[in-house]
């Protein structure tokens, strides 16, 4: 098992892990922590002037995709609601040099990876970081790059392990190159965060994390059809129920 999971980590914070702090700043990240977050999940995207940033939808429309509008780091804080957005990637390495984390790196710009892996290098931040999504350009260098760092399926990927378990042939597939697959409870009319998925999956070394999880009811029928753990955005609830979970044990 990589090092990133041990101890595993049970919740993720999506940001800031409330419904007040959906922002990608250092200070929800430290919020989530100090609520007890095992790590935070959060986009990373480039500026048109080559910096990575952490960034949000709440922030800017399209940052998901890797678009920052063709605006400098510069320019993207100058037209921002506030001046602690976007913060860059080395330094929230630096600021939490013992802090998990999952990002999402958006686009698929090989100049990304490049960038990605030379900040990582940098913080020797490897064990502690999971890739949550990519393209597959990127994620292909990053993991030639680092062996050693968790990465989760593409959504191709992730996609074409669906389709293995629906169809009865997973059994016959040993070898995957990601160490876990993060995944909504549904897509469209297909449940996916279904036991015996989840229980192939983790026969297989798999570890599950279900996202938008911020119900209590959500959390325990999780727990006990076998999830790994939660992306949320609301930790406090998150955390409750889990508490609520171990009482009844």
């Amino acid at each position: 098992m990589k090092k990133f999971f041990s101890p595993e980590p049970v919740i993720f914070s999506v940001n800031g892990g409330t419904p007040e702090g959906k922002s990608a700043t250092i200070a929800n990240f430290k919020n989530a922590f100090s609520l007890g977050a095992d790590a935070v999940f959060t986009t990373i995207g480039i500026t048109s002037d080559g910096k990575l940033v952490a960034g949000s939808e709440s922030d800017t429309g399209g940052f998901d995709r890797g678009v920052s509008g063709g605006m400098t780091l510069a320019e993207l804080k100058q037209k921002s609601p506030a001046s602690d957005l976007f913060p860059e990637l080395n330094v929230i390495l630096e600021e939490f040099p013992d802090g998990r984390f999952c990002f999402n790196l958006a686009g698929d710009n090989q100049h990304v990876a490049e960038l990605f892996c030379d900040a990582v290098k940098k913080a020797d931040a490897t064990d502690r970081i999971m890739i949550g999504f990519a393209g597959g350009k990127i994620i292909g260098r990053i993991r030639r790059t680092f062996p050693g760092m968790a990465t989760s399926f593409s959504i191709a990927g992730f996609l074409g392990f669906y389709m293995l378990f629906r169809s009865g042939l997973l059994y016959f597939f040993r070898n995957f190159k990601a160490d876990a697959f993060i995944t909504p409870e549904s897509i469209g009319i297909s449940h996916i965060g279904n036991q015996g998925l989840i229980k192939q999956a983790k026969e297989k070394g798999i570890h599950v994390f279900m996202l938008n999880v911020n119900e209590k009811n959500h959390v325990k029928r999780l727990v006990e059809i076998g999830a790994d753990g939660f992306f949320t955005e609301n930790l406090s609830v998150v955390m409750e129920a889990l508490s609520d979970k171990h009482k009844t044990i």
